[in-house]
C-alpha cells in the first residue's frame, strides 16, 4: 500500500510539473450553467479574458448577476436564459448555441447550476428533496443529453461541479447530499461510457466555500422555514437537546466554509483548459482538510458513524461565530 501511494504521488508530481500545457482557446466555446453568481459567474469572467466564446446561462437573465456580466465582459460572452429543470429551456439553448457557433466548436459544457434546500429527513418536505434532485442531478442530465451531439463532434469535455457531499455522508444536509450522490454516480458512469468516443468527463468536487449557496442568512431562513413547515406532531417528538445539536451542526458547517473561492475557479480552469486534466478535482482549503477528507471518504461506514457520534457528543461545547 505504501508503494502504491508513493507511486501515485510521483505520478501526480510529474503530471503537474511536465504535463500542464493549456489548449488554445481560438475558435472554442464553453457553456456554463448557473452564472448568476458564485463559481459560474467568476468562471465566465475568467474564460472571457482567456479568449473563449462563453455562453453564460443565467436563471435570471435580467438580474444583477447577468447585468454585471454584460457590463464587465467582452462581446464574446453571451447571456442565455436557462432553467435547467425545464426541457423547453434546454431545447431553446441548444438551438441558440447551434445557430450562433459559426466557426467555433463547443469545447466544454460546465454543469454548475445547483441549489440547497432542506436539512434533516423527517423535518424536510418531499418537495425540497425533489427540487434538489431536479436541479443538482436531473438538471445536469438534461444539459448533458442536450449538448452531447455537439461535444461528440468536437471531442470536447463535460465538467460537472459536484461536491464533497457527493462522496461522503453529510447528516442534516440530506436532500443536498442525496442529489449530489446521484450527480456523482451519473458523472462516473458517463465518464466510462464516453471515453471510447473521445469525450472527457471531469468532476470538480469542492468542500463548502463561501458563495450565495452557503450564505449564512439564507441558510438560517431555510432552517427556520423547514421547522415551521414540519408537521406539529413530528416537530414535537424531537426533544430540545436533539434540535439544539442540529442547530449547532448547521452553525459548524457554515463556520468552516472557506472564503478561498479562487481555489475552485483554478480547478475549473484546469478542467477546461489543460491538455491533460485530472479526472477528479477535490478542491480543499488546505492540506489538513484534504488529508482528513480523503481518509474519511475511504473509511468503512462503522468508522464514519463513530466520528459522527463523537461530533454529536462534543458539538454543544463549542461556539461557532464569525
Amino acid at each position: 500500500m505504501v508503494k502504491v501511494l508513493f507511486l501515485w504521488f510521483i505520478f501526480g508530481f510529474i503530471k503537474k510539473r511536465f504535463f500542464n500545457n493549456e489548449i488554445e482557446s481560438d475558435f472554442k466555446a464553453v457553456l456554463i450553467t448557473g452564472c448568476d453568481s458564485g463559481f459560474g459567474h467568476l468562471l465566465a469572467k475568467l474564460l472571457d479574458t482567456k479568449g473563449f466564446l462563453v455562453y453564460a446561462c443565467c436563471l435570471f437573465p435580467n438580474g444583477l448577476g447577468a447585468s454585471e456580466l454584460r457590463k464587465n465582459t467582452s462581446n464574446n460572452l453571451k447571456i442565455i436564459p436557462l432553467d435547467v429543470t425545464k426541457e423547453s429551456d434546454i431545447e431553446k439553448t441548444v438551438e441558440f448555441v447551434k445557430n450562433s457557433l459559426g466557426l467555433f466548436e463547443l469545447w466544454a459544457v460546465v454543469n454548475n447550476a445547483g441549489i440547497h434546500k432542506g436539512f434533516t429527513v423527517e423535518l424536510t418536505s418531499f418537495s425540497d428533496f425533489k427540487d434538489c434532485m431536479e436541479v443538482n442531478a436531473f438538471g445536469q442530465l438534461r444539459v448533458i443529453q442536450g449538448f452531447l451531439p455537439l461535444l461528440r463532434q468536437s471531442k470536447g469535455r463535460i465538467v460537472n461541479v459536484i461536491s464533497n457531499a457527493g462522496r461522503i455522508p453529510v447528516p442534516h444536509l440530506t436532500p443536498y447530499c442525496m442529489s449530489k450522490f446521484a450527480a456523482a454516480g451519473l458523472n462516473d458512469c458517463l465518464r466510462q461510457e464516453l471515453a471510447p468516443l473521445g469525450v472527457s468527463v471531469i468532476s470538480v468536487e469542492p468542500e463548502m466555500f463561501k458563495t450565495p449557496l452557503t450564505n449564512k442568512e439564507k441558510i438560517n431562513k431555510c432552517y427556520e422555514a423547514n421547522l415551521t413547515a414540519a408537521k406539529v406532531d413530528v416537530r414535537a417528538s424531537y426533544d430540545e437537546n436533539y434540535m439544539n445539536r442540529i442547530k449547532k451542526l448547521k452553525d459548524a458547517y457554515l463556520y468552516f466554509t472557506s472564503p478561498s473561492v479562487h481555489l475552485v475557479i483554478q480547478d475549473l480552469e484546469s478542467a477546461i483548459c489543460l491538455h491533460y486534466p485530472d479526472l477528479v478535482y477535490k478542491t480543499r482549503q488546505n492540506i489538513y482538510s484534504r488529508i482528513f477528507q480523503n481518509i474519511y471518504e475511504v473509511s468503512p461506514a462503522v468508522f464514519q458513524d463513530f466520528i459522527y457520534k463523537i461530533l454529536y457528543f462534543v458539538i454543544p461545547f463549542f461556539n461557532f461565530r464569525d
